[in-house]
């Protein structure tokens, strides 16, 4: 139990990035890192129950199938999470509306924008939470792997682009206004991401070495 609402906010934040961090890369880090390297070699291959043996590379090798990957989540997973996140407010926003239905007739203008503003989507001190993290987690993998696939900063750039437009939409016309708060920064998000930037140089530097042993290797 934290003592104060900032501190649960850091320990609240600090704790998701993590869960987040490790949920999403676990994948991109066993297919960088793990798969075709502990395979066994013919005559000797790891199996499981004796049974199965591991998943084997591309033929092209393993670069491919990370290549794949990161296409998937710098594509796919952002335009649905940012057209998910857009559709959730509108929705929610539409029902608060049906749900409070008020007869604008015979009301002056000032009363139908007090109705209008009472129908917008709640808002909380959590309520930007999930930007930043989501620009924390598009941040990791742009840096991280974008040797292994350098459209990553292109396309992270083409869907702050649309983002930021829908976002601005949705605060405006479908949330409620923040109530606003002092601080001196966004908090624990940048320190999670000036520790992940110290991190990213050893990691890169890391993954390349082992693409060019594998290469001379083969």
């Amino acid at each position: 139990m934290q003592r104060t609402d900032l501190a649960s906010e850091n320990s609240f934040t600090a704790k998701m990035f993590t869960f987040q961090f490790f949920n999403l890369f676990a994948s991109i880090i066993y297919i960088a890192f793990f798969l075709g390297r502990i395979n066994g070699y013919p005559g000797n291959y790891v199996k499981i129950a004796r049974k199965w043996r591991l998943e084997e590379c591309h033929p092209s090798g393993c670069i491919t199938n990370l290549v794949l990957q990161m296409a998937v989540i710098m594509v796919l997973k952002q335009v649905v999470g940012t057209t998910t996140e857009y559709v959730y407010t509108y929705l929610k926003y539409e029902m608060n509306k049906y749900q409070n239905r008020f007869s604008n007739d015979n009301v002056d203008e000032v009363t139908r924008h007090w109705i209008k503003n009472y129908n917008l989507a709640d808002v909380n001190s959590y309520s930007l939470f999930e930007e930043f993290l989501k620009m924390a987690i598009q941040y990791s993998f742009t840096t991280i792997f974008v040797a292994a696939f350098p459209l990553a900063p292109l396309l992270a750039f083409l869907n702050n682009l649309l983002e930021i437009r829908l976002d601005a939409k949705k605060m405006i016309l479908h949330l409620k206004r923040p109530i606003p708060r002092k601080a001196k920064d966004i908090g624990t998000p940048t320190r999670g991401k000036q520790t992940l930037g110290k991190q990213t140089r050893a990691i890169q530097t890391l993954h390349i070495t082992q693409t060019l042993q594998s290469r001379n290797m083969v």
